[in-house]
C-alpha cells in the first residue's frame, strides 16, 4: 500500500507544476468574466476583445451604399453661409418640409431637438412695424392697436416657431427627434432634477405597446443599462404638432467610437423607440415587438399591421 501511495505521489508531483498553471488560468478566466458581466465598464479583456473583433468585420465588409430611397437632408458650411446667420429662423425648415412634401417624400426623422422657444427677430415684426408706422401717420388708432396686439403675442410664439408647427402638421409623417440622460448626474448637471421627463407626456403614442414580459416582471424591474433618467424634448408647440416621437442618442465605447445601436430604452416607466427603429417601423408599415426575458431584452421584431404572421426580426446584443 506504502509503495503505491508512493508511486502515485511521485507521478502526481511531475504533474504538479502544469496541474497549477491550469488552475490559475482557469481562476484568471473566471475572474474575467465575473468583470465582464457584473463590474465591466467596457474596457476589460473580453470587451476589447470584442471590439477589436467588431472592428476587423467591419473593416473586411467594407463600406456599404445606402439605400437610395434614404437621403440626409444636412445643415453644413455651405447652408450657413448661404442664410448668412445661424441657426436658421424655423420658417425656412417648414418651407423645406412643404417642398419636400411636394417632391413625393414619405416619411422625414429628426435627430435635433428643438428644445428652446425662438425668439422673434426684425424681419419677422417687418409687417407689423410698418403697419405701425403707417397707423401712426394716419392717426389711425385701431389699427395701431391692432398691430401692437400682434407683435405682443410673438413673445408667446415667434412666427418662425408658428410656422415650423404647422407645417409639420400638415406634413403629418414627421418623426421628431429628442435625446436622453444616462445618468442620474447628467440630470443633475442638466439643471432638470424637477422636469426630468419633461415632454414625455406629449409622446404617449409612440410608447411601445407590445412589450412582453415574464409573469410578474415589470419594465421597473430591469437593469439600469436599459434605462434613461431624463429627457431634453421639442419645446411644447413642436412637441404637439406631431404624433411620432423617437430618441436620437447613442453610448459611445470607452474609446469614444459607436458602435452599436440602442434601439429602445425605457423612460420613466415607459418603452420608447430609437429614431432608426421608428423610423423603419413606420416606413415598413409596421409595430414594434420587444420581448423580455427575466434579465434583459431577448428579441426585437418589426410585425406587419395588416398580416400578424409577417415578422422581421432585429439582431440585438443582450443587454
Amino acid at each position: 500500500m506504502g509503495q503505491k501511495f508512493k508511486a502515485m505521489w511521485g507521478s502526481l508531483k511531475k504533474k504538479l507544476p502544469l496541474l497549477s498553471i491550469c488552475l490559475i488560468l482557469v481562476a484568471a478566466l473566471l475572474y474575467t468574466m465575473f468583470h465582464h458581466y457584473t463590474i465591466s465598464s467596457g474596457n476589460d479583456l473580453i470587451s476589447t476583445f470584442e471590439t477589436n473583433l467588431l472592428d476587423f468585420r467591419f473593416r473586411l465588409r467594407g463600406i456599404k451604399k445606402p439605400h437610395e430611397k434614404v437621403a440626409i437632408l444636412a445643415i453644413d458650411e455651405k447652408s450657413i453661409q448661404q442664410f448668412k446667420s445661424w441657426p436658421f429662423s424655423r420658417k425656412y425648415y417648414a418651407g423645406a418640409l412643404d417642398h419636400l412634401k411636394e417632391l413625393g417624400v414619405k416619411w422625414i426623422g429628426f435627430d435635433a431637438v428643438f428644445s428652446e422657444p425662438q425668439p422673434a427677430t426684425i424681419a419677422d415684426l417687418s409687417e407689423d412695424l410698418s403697419a405701425v408706422k403707417t397707423g401712426a401717420e394716419q392717426g389711425n388708432l385701431a389699427a395701431i392697436t391692432n398691430r401692437l396686439k400682434l407683435i405682443d403675442a410673438q413673445k408667446e410664439v415667434s412666427l418662425g416657431d408658428q410656422a415650423f408647427s404647422d407645417a409639420i402638421k400638415r406634413f403629418e409623417n414627421i418623426v421628431l427627434g429628442y435625446f436622453y440622460f444616462q445618468s442620474k448626474r447628467e440630470v443633475e448637471l442638466g439643471g432638470r432634477a424637477e422636469t426630468a421627463f419633461l415632454g414625455l407626456e406629449d409622446m404617449e403614442n409612440s410608447v411601445i405597446q407590445a412589450a412582453i414580459l415574464p409573469d410578474g416582471r415589470s419594465l421597473d424591474d430591469y437593469s439600469e443599462t436599459i434605462k434613461a433618467h431624463g429627457i431634453v424634448a421639442n419645446l411644447p408647440k413642436v412637441n404637439k404638432a406631431s404624433t411620432h416621437h423617437a430618441f436620437f442618442s447613442n453610448e459611445a465605447d470607452t474609446d469614444a467610437i459607436v458602435r452599436w445601436v440602442t434601439l429602445v430604452r425605457i423612460l420613466d416607466g415607459n418603452l420608447l423607440p430609437s429614431l432608426s427603429l421608428k423610423m423603419a417601423a413606420e416606413i415598413l408599415n409596421r409595430d414594434v415587438l420587444v420581448v423580455f426575458d427575466e434579465h434583459a431584452i431577448e428579441s426585437i421584431d418589426l410585425v406587419s399591421r395588416e398580416d400578424e404572421s409577417d415578422s422581421m426580426s432585429i439582431p440585438v446584443d443582450p443587454l
